[in-house]
C-alpha cells in the first residue's frame, strides 16, 4: 500500500496543530520580551522550554525547564530520548510540588518501558484520586483494564482519549450512546490509527440491530474500497462534500462501539472472518504472485518490518529489512515483501507485493493468495487477522494492550500468534517447522 494512502480524518489535526504554530510564534516572541526583564520568570520559561522541545532543541529546553524548576516537562523530554534514569528521577521530584501531572508522567513512563503494570497502575490510582476526571490517567486506566481483558471498564475510559475529545468538541449532531435509530442516520467515524479502524470494524454489522435508516462510515480513502466490500448496505463517505450533504442524527466513533456492549454480541475473539474482497481482484493477485514466483508447492510468506515512522511508538515495533536475514535462508519458502512506506526500500531480495498496491484492499487481496504473514505490529497485521488468514506477528516492548499485557491473549484475531521478544532465530526455526 502506498504511503500517499493515509487517513483524512488526520486532516482535522493538521488543522489543528497548523493553528497552533501560529499561536507559538506569538508565545515565543512575548516570553522572550518577558525574560529580558524578568530572567527568572517561571512562566516565560516553561513557555520557551516546550517551544524548544518541539522544535527538537533537547539541549536548550532542558536549561529552560531546570532553571524554571519544570520537572514533569523536563521528564517527559528525557523520556524521548530514552534516558529514562533520569527521566523517573525528575518525574519524582515533581510530585511534591504537581502531583496529578507527575504521576500521569510516571505512569506514562512505566508505559513506555514495558512489564511494570503494577507501578503504572498505582501512579494511575494516585493521580486519579486528586484528580478524577484527567485526561491522560483516565486514558492510562483503560489501557491496564483492556490489556488485562477487562472490556466494560476499559471501554468507559477509553473516551477520554484526544481523538475522541476532538470530534466531540467538532461534531455538530450528539454522540449515539445507544439511543433508538429507526428513521435515523448514524454516522460512523473511524480512529486516527488504520489498524485500530480494522479491528473495531468488526462491531459494525451489529449497528443494523438497532435498525438505523442509514448508516455512513467514515474510514479515510486507504480503507474505502475494502470496508466497502466488507459491509454490504453501509455508505462511505469520506469528502467534505458527502459529509455535508448527509442529514446525520448521531456520530460515534468506531473505538467507542464496544462501550455499547457490542462486545458481548460475539465479536470479539471473531467467529469468522469479516474482511473480504472480490474473488475476481484474489484471482487477479494470485496470477501476479505465479508471475513473480512461479514455483509451486512452496510456502508462500509476505513480511513486514515497519509501521508508520509518525506513530508514536515507532521506535519501539519497527524492525529493518535486515533483520529478517535469518528467514531468507529457509529453503521451501517465497518469501513476499509487504512492507509499505519508505522502508520498502531497504528489500532488495525478494519479490516486492506492496508496491502494485494502491489501498488496503490491494494488500489484502495479496493476503488471501499468501500462506501466512510475518510481521511487526502495524495494520497489515489487522488486514490478515480480520481476513481469517495465519499471522505472526512480532510484538516488542512496551506490549500494546490488545495482545494481552502483562499475561499473553488473543481476543480478537484466532489466526494471529504471537512472537514476544523472541529472537528471529526462534521465528525462523517455527517457520521451518511449517515447511517439513
Amino acid at each position: 500500500m502506498t504511503p500517499a494512502a493515509e487517513n483524512p480524518n488526520r486532516r482535522i489535526l493538521d488543522l489543528v496543530m497548523e493553528l497552533a504554530s501560529g499561536v507559538r510564534h506569538r508565545q515565543e516572541t512575548l516570553a522572550a520580551a518577558v525574560l529580558e526583564t524578568d530572567p527568572g520568570n517561571i512562566k516565560a520559561l516553561q513557555i520557551l522550554g516546550r517551544i524548544r522541545a518541539t522544535q527538537e532543541k533537547a539541549d536548550v529546553a532542558r536549561r529552560y525547564f531546570e532553571r524554571a524548576r519544570e520537572f514533569v516537562d523536563l521528564s517527559v523530554l528525557l523520556t524521548r530520548e530514552r534516558k529514562y534514569e533520569e527521566a523517573f528521577v525528575a518525574a519524582e521530584r515533581a510530585i511534591e510540588s504537581d502531583p496529578v501531572r507527575a504521576h500521569a508522567q510516571l505512569a506514562g513512563l512505566y508505559s513506555e518501558i514495558g512489564g511494570a503494570q503494577r507501578s503504572m497502575q498505582r501512579h494511575t490510582d494516585l493521580g486519579l484520586a486528586l484528580a478524577p476526571d484527567h485526561a491522560q490517567l483516565r486514558m492510562y486506566r483503560a489501557i491496564l483494564a483492556l490489556g488485562r481483558g477487562d472490556f466494560p471498564a476499559g471501554w468507559a475510559d477509553l473516551k477520554y482519549r484526544a481523538w475522541h475529545q476532538q470530534l466531540a468538541q467538532s461534531c455538530p449532531c450528539p454522540e449515539w450512546k445507544g439511543e433508538p435509530l429507526e428513521d435515523k442516520t448514524l454516522l460512523v467515524i473511524g480512529e486516527e490509527g488504520m489498524g485500530d479502524q480494522v479491528m473495531y470494524a468488526r462491531f459494525l454489522p451489529v449497528l443494523w440491530k438497532f435498525h438505523p435508516q442509514r448508516i455512513l462510515l467514515r474510514p479515510g480513502d486507504a480503507l474505502a474500497r475494502l470496508f466497502h466490500e466488507s459491509f454490504q448496505g453501509i455508505e462511505i463517505v469520506n469528502s467534505q462534500g458527502e459529509m455535508e450533504g448527509a442529514d446525520v442524527d448521531y456520530w460515534i466513533d468506531t473505538a467507542s462501539l464496544g462501550a455499547l456492549g457490542l462486545e458481548d454480541r460475539g465479536t470479539v475473539g471473531m467467529v469468522s472472518p469479516y474482511l473480504r474482497i472480490n474473488p475476481e481482484s484474489g484471482r487477479r493477485a494470485a496470477r501476479l504472485l505465479a508471475l513473480l514466483s512461479p514455483t509451486s508447492g512452496r510456502l508462500r510468506v509476505g513480511l513486514v518490518w515497519a509501521g508508520r515512522p509518525e506513530h508514536p511508538q515507532d521506535r519501539n515495533r519497527s524492525l529493518t529489512f535486515q533483520d529478517f536475514a535469518p528467514l531468507l535462508e529457509l529453503e521451501g519458502v517465497d518469501f513476499y515483501s509487504m512492507q509499505f512506506g519508505t522502508a520498502a526500500a531497504e528489500n532488495d531480495r525478494i519479490p516486492d507485493l506492496a508496491g502494485h498496491c494502491l489501498d488496503a484492499y490491494d494488500s489484502a487481496a495479496m493476503m488471501e493468495n499468501l500462506d501466512l504473514l510475518i510481521s511487526v505490529d502495524t495494520l497489515p497485521v489487522h488486514i490478515a487477522g480480520a481476513l481469517g488468514k495465519p499471522v505472526w506477528v512480532l510484538v516488542r516492548n512496551p506490549i500494546d494492550w490488545r495482545w494481552g499485557n502483562p499475561e499473553e491473549r488473543n481476543d480478537w484475531y484466532p489466526t494471529v500468534r504471537q512472537f514476544r521478544y523472541q529472537p528471529m532465530e526462534q521465528v525462523a526455526e517455527a517457520l521451518r517447522e511449517l515447511t517439513k
